[in-house]
């Protein structure tokens, strides 16, 4: 057993309280349904200091309290999309650690791609059902809707994150 269990426990702590406190800062976009927030951004971080798999817990400990404290609608379908959304920013960061910022550049350009590419066909099959649409013509609004929102969310994000990972990397060390 390391020595750093309560250290690590108390890290992932801090950083789903922190994604949390970021998902009360939401704000609607008029229009579409969709509400952005940074909520992300310290899943990213801790998929990046320490794996997927705490990455996921924080995704999953953010959620749980947005649903039971902070939503104010009744639907369980936006709650299972930021948890994909969250997860599939932290996979390729979690894995993939650039030697340099053009590699770090190219990483989360790729994140971005990858997850817009994902969440269409996740709106579509989960996302959709579970808010009860039609799937006639839900590749339309996904195109227009879905994939711009998710391109511009993902590349806030990775922004923000790529701006802090020289002071993460700092942390990390010490």
């Amino acid at each position: 057993m390391k020595k750093s269990t309560t250290h690590h426990l108390v890290q992932l702590a801090f950083m789903s309280a922190l994604a949390t406190i970021l998902y009360i800062f939401e704000f609607p976009l008029p229009g579409t349904g969709l509400q952005f927030d940074l909520s992300d951004l310290p899943v990213i971080i801790t998929g990046s200091m320490f794996g997927i798999v705490p990455a996921v817990l924080v995704a999953l400990i953010k959620n749980i309290a947005h649903l039971f404290f902070l939503t104010r609608n009744a639907g369980l379908a936006g709650e299972i999309a930021n948890f994909a959304f969250a997860v599939l920013m932290s996979v390729p960061v979690s894995f993939f650690k650039g030697k340099n910022r053009y590699q770090d550049i190219g990483i989360a350009f790729l994140t971005v791609l990858f997850t817009t590419l994902i969440m269409g066909f996740f709106n579509y099959y989960v996302t959709f059902p579970l808010y009860g649409m039609s799937k006639v013509g839900a590749w339309e609004i996904i195109n227009s809707i879905y994939t711009p929102f998710n391109l511009i969310k993902g590349s806030l994000l990775m922004l923000f994150f790529t701006l802090s990972r020289p002071y993460l990397d700092r942390l990390i060390r010490k």
